[in-house]
């Protein structure tokens, strides 16, 4: 029972994939953010909002690259603790057996 409670380290693989699928969906929307309009895409008529809208898309881009990034942190440290737990795991299994 490390750090106080019982932990599963498949419970914690599985968790750590689901991070990855949440950061495949915010890399898609990073990649889509930086992929926008140019100013000159509007057209004569949107010129001018064109500017408003990229503006605001920085913004969202800047925004959407730090949760990208927290999410790439996060699911690190939840494979290392899962394989600190596993290694853990196994040496006590190891060296007292499966206690049943």
């Amino acid at each position: 029972m490390p750090n106080g409670f019982d932990v599963n380290p498949d419970e914690i693989d599985a968790h750590a994939k689901a991070i990855d699928a949440t950061a495949a969906t915010l890399d898609a929307a990073v990649g889509a953010a930086r992929a926008r309009m140019g100013h000159s895409d509007f057209g004569a008529f949107g010129f001018v909002g064109a500017f408003w809208c990229n503006d605001l898309m920085d913004s969202a881009t800047e925004a959407l690259v730090a949760a990208q990034e927290a999410g790439q942190q996060h699911a690190q440290a939840v494979r290392a603790w899962a394989e600190s737990n596993r290694v853990n795991e196994e040496s006590i299994t190891s060296t007292f057996g499966s206690g049943q």
